[in-house]
């Protein structure tokens, strides 16, 4: 994220652009994989609080100003960090239930 840093600060970038990278860069990376995560609420709490702090980076809210995960998130127009991880494990839920069912169907012909 420090490598970021003047993308983050750039005024010239407007803060849907600057979304669009994080979930480029960012989030591509950090959530490689997130499918089949085993998480400890622990973790589920270091990835939130990363995610959020990003966030705030990019809409440029320092610490002091006490906004709230809700406010950001409605700020950056993304969802929790939460609601993406359950969307990526049923879509590959459901990935797998369809290629099971094609399996069947190969072998009833």
């Amino acid at each position: 994220m420090n490598s970021l840093q003047r993308v983050w600060k750039c005024s010239s970038l407007n803060i849907n652009t600057k979304v669009h990278l994080y979930q480029a860069l960012i989030m591509s990376v950090l959530l490689y994989g997130a499918e089949i995560w085993t998480l400890l609420a622990a973790d589920m709490k270091t990835l939130e609080a990363f995610y959020m702090s990003c966030q705030q980076q990019i809409l440029d809210i320092r610490w002091w100003a006490h906004v709230s995960n809700t406010e950001v998130l409605q700020r950056s127009c993304l969802s929790a960090i939460g609601d993406i991880l359950c969307h990526r494990r049923l879509s590959l839920a459901m990935l797998h239930t369809w290629i099971l069912e094609c399996q069947h169907m190969m072998l009833c012909i």
